[in-house]
């Protein structure tokens, strides 16, 4: 769908934006933005934009950086230069050669529609383990930087 450049709101490089936007049309993110993003139409975050927050659209394409969740009713498209950090809830999806994604991820015409009623709210991020039997804080024995299934295989010893 072709969308009317007269009505999309944008915000500009330069910008700083921190806040919630609500709009009817479409919106561009092309600077910093940190908050929540709720329109109706098309949000494109740009390439070079860096967007904290939640974004909740009809159509979102991302080009640039997104650190929260994204809803997107009809259609979600990440370029080969979209680097994006939280869960994603889309009817349909579009993902390029190059794109880096990180979280949980829900696609289908029955996902988007789950969520139509629902705000997404910014989820708190664990900050430390809990040990389970008895509720106490523990870290774990073999803590490493390299999961397991990507460090090399250990040497038997003869």
């Amino acid at each position: 769908m072709a969308v009317d450049e007269t009505q999309i709101t944008t915000i500009g490089r330069d910008a700083k934006f921190k806040g919630e936007l609500i709009i009817e049309q479409s919106a561009r993110i092309l600077g910093n933005f940190e908050g929540r993003i709720v329109s109706q139409g098309e949000v494109h975050i740009a390439e070079g934009a860096l967007c904290k927050a939640t974004v909740e659209a009809r159509s979102v394409i991302v080009d640039g950086n997104v650190e929260g969740d994204i809803l997107a009713r009809e259609r979600l498209s990440l370029s080969g230069k979209a680097r994006v950090k939280g869960d994603i809830t889309a009817a349909a999806i579009i993902v390029a050669e190059g794109a880096t994604y990180v979280g949980q991820c829900k696609v289908g015409p029955q996902a988007a529609k789950v969520n139509e009623d629902l705000d997404i709210e910014p989820k708190p991020r664990v900050s430390r383990m809990t040990n389970l039997n008895n509720g106490a804080p523990s870290t774990p024995t073999t803590a490493s930087a390299t999961p397991s299934w990507l460090q090399p295989p250990k040497s038997a010893a003869h």
